[in-house]
């Protein structure tokens, strides 16, 4: 079972026992701890996930406040907006836990013991669940909150990684890349699933080949591989695929012989046959239909192209 699967079947057994077992899926940033939620509720028909990160919260904000009113002139308890928006079924997820300010993280446990809010509300049938990067050494934890959570270790998803990046970008990645993911490393750029995804989302935004290269160069200059170059010729794939032959021929004789393209400013909207006419009478021809020759353009059954240089 892959990382990814390991962190949604934990999340999908926990729901069983959702008002006595709050899971903390432990793991470095990117490797899909938030993702692996959201999964985990779709397999449950959960109605949402109110999400609290709580490195960046104050604690009003994930219990509430007393306040005055000044027409009863009395102190009263406001709930916090968050939980107070929780129903039936929901999933109330707390990310960045152990990262939380400890007034923050007293607040939170309390609410989880309780299960109140602050004026003594139940909560609703949920499910908690956090998450947390591996920042604090186990032994240094309190025992409040050791006893409060079933923490879980996970590490990199060259699988959900592969996928994620696949269904954002169209790129699917070769193995040699993935197997380089990893959560450390000695130098400032490793390559974590959250690096290479921002990696090929850059390259995603190429215009075209002489952008795409020139980001390869900068990729491979910096992390001192050739994960650009892998990247590139992804890119380059996938854009094959979402082209028919005739666009990917029109886009090679751009590539090409950029200066013609440059030099007519109708190009662009000349069909291939035009196209043909303009280039067969320059004097770099011969050398032009030697690189269409060897251009490798992947078939479409709907749609079949047949010219002969």
């Amino acid at each position: 079972m892959d990382e990814f699967e390991k962190m949604v079947h934990l999340l999908d057994m926990a729901w069983l026992l959702r008002s006595e077992i709050v899971p903390c899926l432990v793991g470095p940033p990117g490797i899909g701890k938030t993702a692996a939620v959201m999964e985990h509720a779709r397999n449950h028909g959960c109605g949402k996930v109110v999400k609290i990160v709580a490195s960046r919260c104050i604690p009003s904000e994930t219990v509430g406040m007393t306040m005055p009113n000044h027409e009863r002139r009395s102190m009263e308890i406001y709930n916090s907006i968050q939980l107070s928006t929780l129903e039936d079924g929901d999933i109330l997820f707390l990310d960045e836990l152990l990262e939380a300010d400890q007034f923050v993280l007293s607040t939170l446990l309390t609410v989880i013991e309780s299960r109140e809010m602050a004026d003594g509300t139940p909560l609703p049938d949920i499910q908690i669940i956090a998450a947390t990067n591996d920042t604090i050494p186990p032994e240094h934890l309190k025992g409040n909150i050791r006893q409060r959570f079933m923490f879980q270790r996970f590490g990199v998803s060259q699988i959900a990684t592969e996928e994620y990046i696949l269904d954002r970008t169209g790129m699917r990645l070769p193995k040699n890349v993935l197997q380089q993911l990893t959560d450390s490393g000695n130098d400032y750029n490793f390559l974590t699933p959250r690096s290479l995804t921002k990696l090929c989302l850059w390259m995603n935004q190429a215009e075209n080949v002489d952008q795409a290269n020139e980001i390869a160069d900068v990729i491979n200059h910096i992390w001192k591989s050739a994960i650009g170059s892998e990247i590139y010729l992804a890119w380059s794939r996938a854009r094959k695929r979402t082209k028919s032959p005739r666009e990917q021929l029109r886009d090679a004789i751009f590539d090409i012989a950029p200066e013609v393209s440059r030099k007519n400013n109708n190009f662009v909207d000349c069909t291939v046959e035009e196209m043909y006419d303009i280039l067969s009478s320059l004097p770099e021809w011969d050398d032009i239909a030697k690189k269409l020759a060897s251009m490798d353009v992947e078939e479409e059954d709907e749609e079949e192209v047949d010219i002969q240089f």
